[in-house]
């Protein structure tokens, strides 16, 4: 095990990061929008009138797996739970106590390495989506200036569930606020590029579009 670990440390650190947005992508129609990946970067590019969205890879994984499962188990307990507690005591209080705590956890654990399907962008802001419990969306909107930065990296190697691949944590800074991490299943070159990316959409300015 520690042999194989080493072996995908290396070849983690051995991967290539993009270094220019630009050589790896060609020019959309306007400035602000996802410029059109190239096809070895196997990104999905889809543009609308308003807003330009790329979609990302996707990658299951046992643990992540059962933990979802195991927040519906929470959720299923906690409605069965409160159900009882009204027929035997009739206090609707502890009721709702019991089943706020057990469907707090299980949202927890149905969130739990929730990834990123897809970002969209539109001169204003963006909007990540997330994948909630298998079946769900859980989008977080970020007006455009309101962003500060934007920065990426791997997770580390010994948090990576074995025989897995590394996620790729995507961070946004915005003003008066601690960095939020979003979680990709994005290798290293792709990760990179989509940084890049909104690094370029963050500075865009419609007054100079033109």
């Amino acid at each position: 095990m520690l042999g194989q670990l080493f072996g995908q440390s290396r070849r983690i650190s051995q991967e290539e990061a993009v270094t220019d947005y630009q050589q790896e992508s060609q020019a959309n129609s306007e400035i602000w929008r996802w410029r059109i990946p190239n096809t070895e970067l196997n990104l999905t590019l889809k543009d609308e009138s308003d807003r330009s969205i790329i979609f990302l890879p996707q990658r299951s994984s046992f643990g992540r797996n059962i933990a979802v499962l195991l927040g519906y188990f929470m959720f299923a307990l906690a409605i069965l739970t409160a159900i009882e507690s009204l027929i035997k005591t009739g206090n609707l209080g502890n009721a709702i106590a019991g089943f706020t705590f057990l469907a707090g956890l299980g949202c927890v654990f149905a969130f739990t390495g929730s990834q990123v399907i897809r970002i969209e962008l539109t001169t204003k802001d963006l909007t990540i989506v997330r994948k909630f419990a298998f079946f769900f969306e859980f989008k977080n909107c970020y007006l455009r200036h309101a962003v500060l930065d934007f920065s990426g990296r791997y997770q580390a190697i010994l948090m990576v569930e074995y025989g897995a691949e590394p996620d790729f944590y995507i961070w946004i800074k915005r003003k008066r606020n601690k960095s939020q991490k979003f979680i990709t299943s994005c290798n290293k070159l792709q990760g990179s590029w989509l940084v890049y990316g909104l690094q370029l959409w963050r500075e865009y300015n419609p007054n100079l579009a033109n």
